[in-house]
């Protein structure tokens, strides 16, 4: 079988890819929108404050990787993004990005809409283990892990 690579035009994403990839999250109900329960996903920063759930999570746009460049000049890449989950507890935590990673590993050809926009979301792939950040001063727990997207605006 032959090795297909799908590549993505350097400039051909209007939105971060932490917010399309967050969409996509939110839309398959592995977490909710802030403000609206148990498990919140953020965008670019995990906040700390009353109010916000123990449990939650953070997506951060994050170095890719670039692909090659067309005849034409076009350049291509994966875009890389960071996922931080925050549990109350250790296992929580686990429990909780083993299901996140365990369900973006089936990502296909998925197409993904934020605001008046339409994405095409390819694939994705897990570039190493889980990065456990330890525990902060209130003793909940934060685990990180990197993924490369194959994403282009439709």
């Amino acid at each position: 079988m032959p090795l297909v690579i799908l590549m993505c035009p350097l400039t051909n994403t209007v939105r971060s890819p932490a917010v399309v990839l967050a969409t996509y999250m939110i839309d398959l109900g592995l977490f909710v929108r802030p403000g609206d329960g148990l498990w919140p996903l953020y965008t670019d920063f995990l906040p700390d404050a009353s109010g916000v759930e123990d449990s939650a999570a953070a997506l951060y746009d994050s170095p890719g990787d670039m692909q090659g460049k067309a005849m034409s000049g076009q350049e291509y890449q994966r875009y890389g993004v960071r996922i931080d989950v925050r549990g109350r507890t250790d296992p929580e935590a686990w429990e909780k990005l083993t299901s996140v990673t365990s369900t973006m590993a089936m990502v296909a050809n998925r197409l993904v809409l934020v605001e008046d926009k339409t994405y095409f979301l390819s694939g994705m792939q897990r570039l190493a283990g889980v990065l456990d950040k330890g525990m902060d001063s209130k003793r909940r727990s934060t685990l990180s892990v990197l993924f490369y997207l194959t994403l282009w605006q439709q």
